[in-house]
């Protein structure tokens, strides 16, 4: 399916109305940014070969808060990578959704490991 860029934009805002309360309120408190960009820099998979829908880049919410890194909590969406793995636009609402809850997840400290389990 194809989702023209302000589109996309639109239907991140969406999936983070629909956040849990206590994903919503930590990740606002700390200004974590959700970026929209067109693909990924380099490879387009994760380290497991699967496609990379999203990256979590910057401090974890207990560096965050000590102060230790200089850089902003920021989640990172590729359009591309929905546009190729959703058929529908419903599809790519829970796709969307998910992958939120999965990096806001990595902001929240927990490894891959421990979101298998959330």
């Amino acid at each position: 399916m194809r989702i023209r860029s302000d589109e996309f934009e639109e239907e991140i805002g969406r999936a983070m109305d629909r956040m849990p309360k206590f994903l919503k309120e930590a990740s606002q408190s700390a200004g974590v940014a959700v970026l929209a960009e067109d693909a990924p820099a380099q490879a387009p998979e994760d380290r497991s070969g699967e496609p990379l829908f999203a990256e979590f880049v910057g401090p974890t919410s207990v560096e965050f808060d000590t102060g230790e890194s200089p850089f902003p909590p920021t989640v990172v969406l590729y359009r591309s990578t929905f546009e190729s793995a959703c058929r529908s636009k419903s599809e790519l609402r829970e796709e969307l959704y998910r992958t939120l809850v999965h990096e806001l997840g990595h902001f929240l400290g927990f490894d891959e490991d421990a979101l298998e389990d959330v």
